[in-house]
């Protein structure tokens, strides 16, 4: 709370008017990052609307730690006021929470078909919450019969699914798959077991990460349990 206290006091409030402009497109960042205080701010590239963000939604923050030109046109509906953070504030807590490793996973998962509509900002809340693994070929993922206490995404290798008794059932080789999701999402033990064929990267979800996409992200989860229920997979007794 002190730390929150601390930035707070650090932050300063700007306005912009109805219909102004807040950033443009191809400029070259200010070095601040921005939270959306009060208003709606629209977001645009090009011709195209992408979405609308309210209060509490970050903008900014890629251009403010990579020195990268804005990616975005922002244009303020109605009277907005946006909470201001310079570089020298926000670059020693985004150290600290490793925000340009996960700017790099943000950008892997905004090439996934699963989640590339989604804003640039939820995929960096979702690239905050995995945690990046490597699987040696020939090492278990998960085993059948244990408790299931995250899923994964697939980012490159292979793993195979194998039932209780060892039989092969499957393989995923495409990035961006999930994994292992069904115990997760139906607090179940693992009916399958996973392994890699080759060595593999996947990035772990844990249960809180997907308690949150059911509270935030309803229509992504909804895809993973429809994933799920389609896959086989052997009851465990």
């Amino acid at each position: 709370m002190e730390d929150r206290v601390w930035l707070g006091e650090q932050a300063t409030l700007h306005t912009w008017a109805d219909g102004e402009t807040i950033m443009r497109e191809g400029e070259v960042s200010n070095k601040q990052t921005y939270v959306i205080h009060s208003g709606l701010v629209e977001v645009r590239m090009g011709d195209q609307v992408i979405r609308v963000l309210g209060r509490g939604s970050s903008v900014g923050e890629r251009g403010a730690l990579l020195g990268k030109v804005r990616t975005t046109t922002l244009i303020a509906h109605g009277e907005t006021q946006l909470l201001g953070i310079e570089e020298d504030v926000f670059g020693p807590i985004a150290r600290v929470l490793g925000l340009k490793k996960a700017f790099h996973r943000a950008d892997r998962l905004a090439e996934m078909p699963l989640f590339k509509e989604l804003h640039w900002v939820t995929l960096l809340d979702l690239a905050l919450d995995v945690r990046p693994k490597l699987v040696q070929k020939g090492e278990t993922l998960f085993q059948y019969g244990e408790a299931g206490f995250e899923c994964y995404l697939l980012i490159s290798g292979e793993i195979h699914i194998e039932d209780k008794d060892g039989a092969f059932i499957d393989k995923l080789t495409n990035s961006g798959e999930f994994i292992g999701g069904r115990s997760a999402l139906y607090n179940t033990l693992r009916n399958a077991t996973g392994r890699a064929s080759t060595d593999t990267e996947v990035w772990a979800f844990p249960t809180t990460a997907l308690q949150r996409l059911q509270m935030i992200y309803t229509n992504l989860l909804l895809h993973l349990h429809v994933t799920e229920s389609g896959r086989h997979g052997t009851p465990v007794a």
